[in-house]
């Protein structure tokens, strides 16, 4: 599940902009860390779920999720990396089932398997000005995550200047023939100085669509320019600025701070969306795979956190979003105002656990309205392999970017435990009771998760 409010989308990009390291010349920035022998390595996931309404309705799926990565050493000036991964659902009782609550995506199509394979590459590092050559299913990150298949080229042409160039068929999930479709694009990046790194790419994507009133070929072209930067050790900062076609389309700006001393953590952000996302095609929106729309907005969200005296450690949070240039609420679109506040007890009262308690502050529809929180964890064992959680959160807006669900008022009280069986096996047994501003869900989940 992921969050359509301040403090969830600030908790995703800020793992993203962590300062782990200042952004580096090209030249010295490695392509991938190499494997001097044969490695594989990977993971299988499957949660059997079982939902239910107190009307009686009820519905049952196995998901399941997979990645894999070998490494094949003495290809180019390193090793041949071929990655996969992917993920798949299957409806295990009445299909299809008109009027079902629980009915997604999954449902609209054909049978009651549906399979999803998210990469398939192989990559490998030439020895000379070319760093890397990648084939097959693969994403491309240029402010949106652009899925493809096809062949992607980096290249130094100096010390300090990097050259990209890309090219395919774009990946939809959602249509059954990608006749017709293409991406094509190129990528510029230079190192001014050490801690400076400025880049731009153009990116063309054609989609062809077989749907009344929707013009049957065009295309699109994406220019990305960002700076990144990192004054400090603890600091980085990103800013990016986008046209679509000879309109502005985004404009961002981050900045990331973290003290390991002090573990003092503040992460700040504000972005402006022009334009709608998804015509005429749809591979620069966030909401690509569940064909959803994203109306212009402003969106402004500072996030903090520190200890302050042992155990307490806290947190707290703003996040305020406008919807501009006349556009109207609905699905995923919201103007809202949120502010929140954590205190979390670490090794309380046992060393084994820690509990939290959460208030959040909500503006939005005209209301004015407070929320609580809270949760407790626990782990056990010799060498911690149970691990317990119970507690309580509440989302104005929760949304499911794989079934494309969005759920409004949104309170859930859930208790999980994970049992690890050795380094490669752990199971785990969930249930959680949901309740939105249409009906209450009972949910759970059996899992089962692999890791070699």
């Amino acid at each position: 599940m992921a969050l359509l409010s301040g403090e969830g989308a600030a908790a995703q990009e800020s793992r993203r902009a962590e300062p782990d390291s200042a952004p580096a010349s090209p030249a010295s920035r490695p392509a991938e860390a190499k494997t001097p022998a044969f490695d594989v390595g990977g993971y299988l996931d499957l949660r059997y779920r079982y939902r239910s309404v107190p009307g009686g309705q009820t519905d049952q799926d196995l998901f399941g999720s997979f990645g894999v990565r070998t490494s094949l050493p003495g290809y180019g000036d390193g090793d041949l990396r071929l990655v996969a991964s992917g993920s798949f659902v299957w409806d295990l009782d009445q299909f299809p089932d008109v009027g079902n609550p629980f009915s997604g995506l999954s449902e609209t199509y054909d049978g009651r398997l549906l399979g999803y394979l998210y990469e398939a590459y192989g990559e490998v590092d030439p020895a000379g000005a070319v760093r890397t050559l990648r084939a097959g299913r693969q994403v491309l990150w240029r402010e949106e995550g652009i899925r493809f298949d096809g062949l992607y080229a980096e290249a130094l042409a100096t010390d300090r200047t990097e050259i990209s160039l890309y090219g395919g068929v774009p990946v939809h999930f959602y249509e059954s023939s990608p006749d017709g479709d293409l991406l094509a694009g190129a990528g510029l990046a230079i190192s001014p100085a050490r801690r400076l790194r400025v880049s731009i790419d153009g990116i063309y994507v054609r989609d062809r669509r077989d749907v009344p009133g929707v013009p049957s070929v065009e295309g699109d072209l994406l220019t990305v320019l960002a700076v990144e930067g990192s004054p400090d050790p603890r600091i980085r900062a990103r800013g990016t600025f986008s046209m679509l076609d000879a309109k502005e389309r985004r404009e961002t700006a981050e900045i990331y701070f973290f003290d390991p001393a002090s573990r003092i953590r503040v992460n700040a952000r504000l972005v402006r969306q022009n334009d709608i996302t998804d015509i005429p095609v749809t591979e620069f929106s966030p909401y690509a795979a569940v064909l959803g729309v994203l109306e212009p907005y402003f969106q402004f969200q500072v996030d903090a956190g520190a200890p302050i005296v042992e155990p307490l450690e806290v947190a707290f949070g703003y996040a305020r979003r406008e919807l501009i240039e006349g556009a109207d609420e609905g699905l995923y679109n919201h103007e809202f105002d949120h502010g929140y506040a954590i205190a979390t007890l670490v090794s309380f009262p046992w060393p084994e656990t820690s509990v939290n308690v959460r208030g959040d502050g909500w503006n939005a529809g005209g209301e004015d309205f407070l929320t609580l929180g809270a949760g407790a964890e626990a782990r056990f064992g010799e060498k911690e392999e149970w691990r317990a959680e119970v507690g309580t959160d509440y989302s104005l807006y929760r949304v499911d970017f794989f079934t494309g669900e969005e759920r409004l008022r949104d309170r859930v009280y859930y208790g999980r435990v994970r049992r690890r069986l050795g380094e490669h096996l752990d199971l785990g047994l969930a249930y959680r009771y949901e309740r939105d501003d249409l009906d209450e869900y009972h949910v759970a989940d059996l899992v089962v998760g692999l890791r070699f």
